[in-house]
């Protein structure tokens, strides 16, 4: 089973980053002991999914079976260009192809990760104002080239479910 995390968090919130460490935990595992998780895929590295990368990598000391794969956000040609992303993961997954003019990097990344899981454990709090392109309109390059929410995060909340994937969003529990 393979587990994705996206999500967004202010790292000032200390008390809400050691509720959400703990949830974390008994979800992951849990997973791994009752659904067999193996494989953990991340995106960046920043505010939610490090919370999420050092409970798994925690984790890994008790199942050292299970495996953490950095999901690229550009097409990487050599090995060269890979020595960075090893440096804390056990692998690294490549994209199929390169982000396309008018498509948005952070989006695609979370729409590739979330292709790639079985599970998807999130934190979205729609009633939170981020800084930079969360709070404003994006438009997607989509069939129908339709204008998506506001947050990237709910932009990936709304893809998982549109595609059928499970997902638990943290904030709602």
């Amino acid at each position: 089973m393979k587990v994705a995390f996206i999500g967004q968090v202010d790292y000032r919130e200390r008390e809400l980053v050691a509720k959400l460490k703990d949830k974390v935990k008994k979800i992951v595992e849990n997973l791994i002991v009752e659904k067999g998780a193996d494989e953990f895929i991340f995106g960046s590295i920043h505010c939610f999914n490090e919370i999420c990368y050092d409970v798994v990598t925690e984790l890994k000391i008790k199942y050292p079976h299970i495996q953490r794969f950095r999901m690229n956000m550009f097409k990487l040609y050599s090995i060269e260009d890979t020595t960075w992303l090893n440096k804390n993961f056990d692998s690294w997954k490549n994209p199929e192809r390169d982000i396309k003019k008018g498509e948005l990097p952070g989006i695609l990344l979370n729409q590739r990760i979330i292709d790639e899981c079985d599970y998807l454990i999130s934190y979205y709090d729609k009633n939170r104002k981020f800084k930079r392109c969360y709070y404003e309109e994006v438009k997607v390059t989509t069939k129908d080239n339709q204008t998506m929410p506001k947050s990237q995060v709910k932009v990936a909340l709304n893809y998982a479910f549109s595609n059928n994937v499970d997902f638990v969003n943290l904030f709602e529990e």
